[in-house]
């Protein structure tokens, strides 16, 4: 075993773990997190399929949240140098992370070793709907056909699987917001006689697919079926979304229907074999230092804010099963799932277990919650230490000296429509080579939305030397202190935005070529997995098990 040289505040060096072996321990059993620390168009260019993306630029909380268990085995990545998957690893060790790797020669040895490399993002969650659909032979519907049916006067339930941000930007027409992770706890608000058909629609596939096949399992009466290829097939019949809607599915069950749903969630937790676990021996579990055990609560985000615990992440549970390695790194950890009256647990811990994860419910719901004030806090760390400078001051200052060093961290798509004259967009990484011949006499001004992302570059930056001072990102602020700003709608150029991804940007303003090519990928995902990747599932081949 080689090593990958790190800083000498290090004791130890870096293990160094080809991509032979880091392909047998992602399917061996034991927790392992597969974490590539490049930015987000980089990882969605191109990564293995169990790959997680923490990019460097805020690589420490992504770290703590993806990896709660400093003693996880984690293995790090990037294009191939080493040179931030070590520099990652050194950061990871001063947060008390032991058990470290780094992938030798990085995503390009991965490609080397004959690996597959998945463009794209969310892969799991994309290729499970796939696999869901194919195995429970989901009913779709195409978007010329609906069309026609409500035209001629037919009465549908047509349901937005996705949270309530996206069915406003854009939306099938008349659809009501009622995300995935709240259908079996909201559907009786929504619905109003058996024979109603019901369609699900999303973006694309997953959600409408996952929407439906969630009704079906509740064993409701009605005709279910999902809208083929979602608001993207709905442009490419050449018909009109609908953009601006306020329709949301907001009614919360009364006391006798949430008592009902207790009664409901223990027929589904046994009938699809989902553990509901007790308080007590979640406390116990959360006390094992050597076994990861997420705490997620599936609620609404609206209803997480009313009621939370400082040691539980809202991950709403449509959201969850459609993008799990939002929120889960970990393979082969333990999760557990809670909310008030258990049926939004149950339902999002059958589809995480047919995806692979060891999956359980909390018992008792609401009942149980005050037991879950005992619980650990995660460990506390602040990234956002660094002195703030207001537009005025940067005003004053930059009138003395015209060559002052400010490095633009927001999205380069930001940069590209407002930035102040004389910037220069950069991620965390470059900040150190950007200002190798600097000198510090002069502040650095780092441009940023929010004080974490600042705050990471600027302890990079601290310990060169170098003094950083934080601007928010407020355009307007700028202007009204004099600042002269610009757009430049070609710089930063394409192929230095390592935070962009096209592949997802596209299709979602609207070109046709791009959502074609997007549903092509996503139908085309079961086809390439490998033996390994396609054993991580465990998809019903029904939809009555």
């Amino acid at each position: 075993m080689s090593s990958i040289p790190v800083p000498a505040s290090d004791a130890d060096a870096v293990p160094a773990i080809s991509a032979a072996t880091v392909k047998l321990g992602l399917h061996g059993g034991r927790e392992t997190a597969l974490l590539d620390v490049r930015e987000h168009g980089e990882f969605v260019a191109g990564h293995p399929f169990l790959a997680t993306s923490a990019p460097l630029s805020r690589f420490e909380p992504e770290l703590l949240r993806l990896a709660p268990n400093p003693a996880a085995h984690l293995v790090l990545y990037d294009e191939g140098a080493g040179l931030r998957a070590a520099r990652a690893a050194r950061i990871a060790r001063t947060l008390g992370y032991r058990d470290l790797a780094v992938m030798t020669g990085g995503a390009v040895a991965w490609r080397a070793a004959g690996y597959a490399l998945f463009e794209g993002e969310h892969l799991p969650s994309k290729t499970f709907g796939e696999l869901l659909q194919e195995a429970c032979e989901v009913p779709t519907v195409s978007a010329a056909a609906l069309d026609s049916r409500r035209k001629q006067g037919e009465k549908i339930l047509l349901l937005d699987g996705r949270p309530f941000e996206e069915h406003r930007r854009m939306c099938i027409p008349d659809s009501l917001c009622l995300p995935n992770g709240d259908l079996a706890y909201r559907i009786g608000a929504a619905l109003d006689a058996d024979a109603t058909p019901i369609v699900v629609h999303c973006a694309g596939r997953t959600r409408g697919i996952v929407g439906a096949q969630t009704l079906r399992n509740l064993e409701l009466p009605n005709p279910i079926a999902a809208l083929e290829d979602g608001t993207q097939g709905w442009r490419l019949a050449g018909l009109a979304l609908e953009h601006g809607s306020e329709r949301l599915v907001r009614d919360m069950p009364d006391k006798e229907l949430r008592r009902a749903q207790f009664a409901q969630a223990r027929r589904y937790a046994e009938r699809w074999g989902v553990p509901r676990l007790d308080v007590e021996t979640l406390l116990a579990w959360t006390r094992e230092s050597a076994r990861t055990t997420y705490l997620l609560d599936v609620r609404s985000p609206e209803e997480f804010a009313t009621r939370r615990a400082a040691a539980i992440q809202n991950a709403p549970g449509g959201q969850l099963v459609q993008a799990t390695d939002r929120w889960l790194a970990v393979r082969g950890a333990r999760v557990v799932l809670l909310d008030d009256t258990e049926i939004r647990a149950v339902v999002t811990a059958n589809w995480l277990r047919q995806m692979g994860w060891d999956a359980v419910a909390l018992a008792g719901g609401t009942a149980a919650w005050p037991a879950l004030a005992a619980l650990e806090e995660p460990r506390a760390h602040r990234f956002d230490h660094l002195p703030r400078i207001l537009p005025a001051e940067l005003a004053a200052l930059r009138a003395k000296a015209p060559s002052l060093s400010i490095f633009d961290l927001r999205p380069s798509l930001d940069f590209r429509a407002v930035h102040l004259e004389g910037a220069r967009w950069a991620v965390r990484a470059q900040l150190p080579q950007l200002l190798a011949s600097a000198t510090a006499d002069l502040p650095v001004i780092l441009v940023a939305a929010d004080g974490v992302l600042a705050g990471l570059a600027a302890a990079d930056l601290t310990a060169l030397g170098f003094r950083p001072q934080w601007l928010s990102s407020d355009a307007a602020d700028w202007q009204a202190a004099g600042l002269a700003t610009l757009g430049t709608p070609e710089d930063p150029p394409d192929a230095d935005r390592v935070d962009f991804a096209a592949f997802a940007y596209d299709r979602h303003a609207g070109n046709l070529a791009a959502s074609r090519e997007y549903l092509a990928w996503e139908k085309g995902l079961v086809g390439r997995l490998d033996r390994y990747e396609r054993a991580v599932f465990k998809v019903a081949n029904a939809s009555r098990p």
